[in-house]
């Protein structure tokens, strides 16, 4: 598959792997589902036009501060010990008051950042 060495231990030494064929499949099914959609497959950063008003203009621009957004979406669950959905869903089933708090501070911030959002749009 590989010659990173990282490939070549444990559970991802043979091509009979279900996190492998997982990975593989994520892109290939989303390129079979573009490619079997009426239409024209056009590749686009668009999420709409609230988005387009507040994201640069410049595709490369664009890209970058989608991947910025990603990186700090992904620091911030590790930093607070899962994801946003792991503490909502899973944590607060079980009553851990961190995640409890963690879910409330979520929900907080978000109201918060759609209030500065429709203030700066308009």
């Amino acid at each position: 598959v590989s010659s990173a060495p990282f490939f070549h231990k444990g559970e991802y030494e043979t091509a009979n792997n279900w996190r492998l064929w997982f990975l593989i499949g994520i892109p290939l099914g989303g390129f079979l589902g573009a490619l079997t959609s009426p239409g024209e497959m056009v590749a686009s950063f668009s999420m709409g036009a609230m988005y387009d008003s507040v994201l640069p203009q410049a595709l490369w621009a664009k890209a970058l501060t989608l991947v910025a957004g990603g990186v700090m979406i992904g620091y911030g669950s590790r930093a607070a010990g899962g994801c946003t959905s792991g503490h909502s869903i899973a944590g607060m089933s079980m009553l851990n008051p961190p995640s409890v708090l963690a879910s409330a501070g979520f929900f907080v911030g978000g109201i918060i950042m759609v209030q500065i959002l429709f203030r700066l749009i308009g």
